[in-house]
């Protein structure tokens, strides 16, 4: 008997870019197509919209808590539909635990092919959400009698799942658990595998998760939990209690708990392990493990050492857009990665999240190539999460922040972000960054390194730009000072499966700006279109 599914998948692509167009003749018809456990998903087909599509549908993937529980693999891949055979362009595998690590979105994804090399093809725009499945409606039980036997002590399993919140919420505040996954260091069940379960308490027992069926020694949940705290209680810092349990038919076996202040949850979502202990055992052994991201929400929450760099999410969409920036991650060192490990990066902003390319050289020293430009909200900082790509806790190695929203609006300098878990450092990325206020892109940018030149002197520049496209390219090419960077080549054609050479004039100006560098922005457009296809920034300092 099949089971049956707990939960689903959305899985929304947006928009995307390939760098080649797979069509002989003519634009190509691009769909996105989601692979999970030998069944195949699509999205609608973008016809004839080519090397820049739109979708509008959504893909639903049923997933049951079993396929949850074993972080089973989800592939991502795009193909041109023909009449004859659909046309392979490229895919992205992540595990459900990296969707439920991402935010719900618009979430940048870069996609390969399925070479050796595994080089880009192009990227996609998706939004996820993995939510719960509909329930059947739950059957009208009879009333019983009203019973006048003293209450029991509460048991675990009569702690509910779910709780509402108090009828006056002004002195409380929402302590928010969410992608709780543990590991057990032993299976308590003589037969089969345990079913655990965790119960939280503030004091007396508030709430606790469902029960992990036959999910054995590394369960995870999908479902958040909310308990709801004092402003009494935060300002006590009272202690979280986090206990595990196997459900059984005879009753709940209690395995161990673990003891977090609220002090140490933050207002921004935190990922977080702690030990588990079994206070009967008098030797006091770790008998495994909780990891959990903790939101304590609201102004009454106690401050840490990294709150003053963080805003929560609930302010995201109500700040502005104040310009771009861009994040060039270089290198970095990390304490508890092997050699032969890569590992990538996830920057998020606002609620928009890009992951990196895996990394280049040894695991402990990664070296990345990546550029990445975001819209940037006013308030917000950047948070920089490393991941390795074996799930054990979840895949974190370790997060950081840029503290974008405390940096002068003009900031161009290399940073190096520390990384931390659970309160320990565990490395260090460097970074190149550069605040853009006066620009706002939604194409892709490159930024050029800054050149120095005599103040009223010129260089000459010329770059090569390719045509992946099977029929020809016809481009304007627009700078919006022509008194720093003079374009030469305004008009530009490209035939197909070729490249062209558009030659610049950049001049230092007599009479710099106070921060001693000039910025110019280059936009190569699509004639046809009057869409850019790409910006291009100069960097101008005058001596």
């Amino acid at each position: 008997m099949q089971a049956t599914p707990n939960f689903e998948l959305e899985i929304k692509p947006t928009k995307g870019h390939f760098n080649k167009n797979y069509d002989t003749f003519g634009k190509m018809d691009p769909f996105i197509q989601v692979n999970f456990e030998k069944k195949s998903y699509k999205s609608d087909v973008a016809t004839k919209q080519g090397q820049d599509p739109k979708w509008t549908k959504s893909i639903i993937v049923p997933v049951t808590l079993d396929q949850l529980h074993q972080d089973k693999n989800v592939i991502i891949q795009a193909y041109d539909e023909d009449a004859m055979a659909n046309d392979f362009i490229g895919e992205i595998t992540y595990r459900l635990a990296q969707i439920q690590a991402f935010p719900q979105g618009p979430n940048v994804i870069t996609l390969y092919d399925n070479t050796k090399k595994r080089n880009e093809v192009g990227w996609i725009e998706v939004y996820f959400q993995l939510r719960e499945a509909a329930e059947p409606q739950p059957q009208t039980q009879k009333p019983t009698t009203q019973s006048t036997t003293k209450p029991k002590p509460i048991a675990p399993t009569s702690v509910p799942t779910k709780v509402s919140p108090p009828y006056n919420t002004n002195n409380t505040t929402e302590l928010v658990i969410r992608n709780i996954r543990a590991h057990f260091n032993k299976d308590t069940d003589l037969i089969g595998k345990m079913d655990p379960f965790f119960v939280f308490t503030v004091e007396k027992p508030q709430v606790r998760t469902e029960v992990a069926k036959n999910a054995g020694t590394d369960p995870k949940w999908l479902e958040s939990t909310t308990l709801y705290v004092t402003s009494q209680q935060i300002a006590q810092d009272q202690p979280l209690l986090i206990e595990a349990y196997d459900e059984d038919v005879g009753g709940s076996e209690y395995l161990g708990e673990a003891t977090i202040k609220l002090s140490q949850t933050r207002s921004t979502p935190d990922f977080i392990k702690l030990p588990l202990y079994n206070k009967n055992d008098k030797k006091k052994l770790e008998i495994g493990w909780i990891a959990a991201d903790f939101e304590l929400k609201g102004g009454n929450a106690p401050k840490t050492s990294t709150q003053q760099y963080a805003s929560t999410s609930s302010t995201n969409a109500r700040n502005r857009s104040i310009g771009t920036f861009v994040v060039n991650p270089l290198d970095g060192r990390l304490d508890s990665v092997s050699d032969q490990q890569a590992v990538h990066l996830v920057f998020v902003h606002g609620e928009t999240a890009y992951q990196t390319a895996d990394s280049e050289g040894p695991g402990r020293k990664p070296v990345f190539k990546d550029l990445i430009s975001f819209q940037q909200l006013e308030g917000e900082n950047v948070i920089v999460r490393c991941f390795d790509n074996d799930l054990n806790r979840g895949g974190l190695i370790g997060e950081g922040i840029i503290p974008l929203a405390n940096l002068p609006r003009n900031y161009r300098n290399p940073l190096k972000v520390e990384l931390s878990n659970n309160g320990r450092r565990v490395g260090e990325i460097n970074v190149n960054l550069d605040l853009f206020p006066e620009y706002t892109f939604k194409n892709p940018v490159k930024v050029y390194n800054s050149v120095t030149i005599n103040r009223g002197d010129y260089i000459s520049k010329k770059i090569k730009y390719s045509n992946p496209d099977s029929y020809p390219k016809n481009l304007l090419v627009q700078s919006d000072n022509k008194n720093l960077v003079l374009v030469k080549t305004e008009r530009l054609t490209i035939p197909a499966h070729s490249f062209g050479e558009i030659r610049f004039r950049i001049t230092a100006p007599t009479n710099p700006s106070p921060s001693g560098q000039d910025v110019c922005c280059v936009n190569i457009v699509i004639e046809d279109s009057k869409v850019p296809e790409e910006s291009l920034l100069f960097r101008i300092k005058s001596i």
